[in-house]
Parts: structure tokens; C-alpha cells; sequence
């Protein structure tokens, strides 16, 4: 019985401290998966998984120019399945809010990825932050970077529904 943890927290949760944390993991218990060579596996989940030239994660990476999912996929794939064998047994982590994006066939894939690999147990961590404290760390992040030009505040929303 092999046990993974998703981590699917959204962002401004302390999602990319818990990820740099973690991104070393590998004791007798626990393996955090190694992808790409970075401790945020949203993107290579994403592309992993992604079902169609259509999926948030193709308009993305094609909107700016990267490689195409296809591609990131065919690439990352051998390092998911590296890092589900050296995990031996032991849990598993996995980490990316974008994994929040996914949709549910996609979902599906991965699930039946990990039930193939062994993982029937499958626990998902997700972090959410109170919606004023979300807009407040949002609405600083945007400051911070320069985004200040026709500023909105509706764009700080979290949309906890939708997630």
C-alpha cells in the first residue's frame, strides 16, 4: 500500500515556501518528486497530464513562447516515472497549485497514473487563505512587480468558487 500527497495549495498560501522546504525530501518515509529541476511541479503536472492543445497549460506556455506542452511532457514524463520508482514504497509529494487548474479528465489521467504506479492511497493537501488576506497579499504582489496601470481590484480576487 504506497500513499502520495498531493499539495494543491493556491497561491499566496505559502505555497513556494513549502515547496522549497520540501524540495530536498527523501528520508526513509518520504520522496518529493523531482521534476525538471524544480521544486514547483505545476507546470510539468500540467503538461504531463494535459488533454488537448486546448488545456490551460498549452494556451500558457504557447501564449509566451516556451516550449510546447507536448514537448515539456515528453521531457518531464521520464523524471515523474524516475521519481515513482525511487520513492521505493514510500510516500510520495507532490506540489503545484496549478494542479488546482487541471481539469477533471485530466485529474483523472493522473489519478489513474498513481493507481497504476501502485499509489491506492492518494491524500490531497490544499491550502486556502481568508479572501481579505488573499486580496491584501495580491494586491502588494501586483505593486511589488509594477503592475499598477489600470489597476482593479476585482483582479485580486481569489475565486474560491471556481477553484
Amino acid at each position: 500500500m504506497a500513499k502520495c500527497i498531493l499539495h494543491v495549495g493556491m497561491h499566496k498560501t505559502g505555497t513556494t515556501s513549502i515547496q522549497n522546504s520540501l524540495q530536498d525530501l527523501d528520508d526513509d518515509q518520504f520522496y518529493y518528486t523531482r521534476l525538471q529541476g524544480k521544486p514547483n511541479h505545476s507546470t510539468t503536472i500540467e503538461a504531463i497530464f494535459h488533454a488537448d492543445k486546448h488545456s490551460h497549460i498549452a494556451r500558457k506556455l504557447a501564449k509566451y513562447g516556451k516550449i510546447s506542452a507536448s514537448r515539456l511532457a515528453n521531457l518531464a514524463r521520464p523524471d515523474l516515472d524516475a521519481s515513482v520508482a525511487e520513492a521505493k514504497g514510500r510516500t510520495l509529494v507532490i506540489s503545484g497549485e496549478g494542479i488546482l487548474r487541471m481539469s477533471e479528465s485530466e485529474l483523472n489521467s493522473l489519478t489513474y497514473y498513481l493507481v497504476d504506479h501502485g499509489y491506492d492511497d492518494i491524500e490531497v493537501a490544499a491550502y486556502a487563505r481568508a479572501p481579505v488576506a488573499y486580496i491584501s497579499s495580491a494586491m502588494q504582489q501586483k505593486l511589488k512587480i509594477g503592475k499598477t496601470r489600470a489597476f482593479k481590484i476585482e483582479s485580486c480576487f481569489p475565486e474560491y468558487r471556481n477553484k
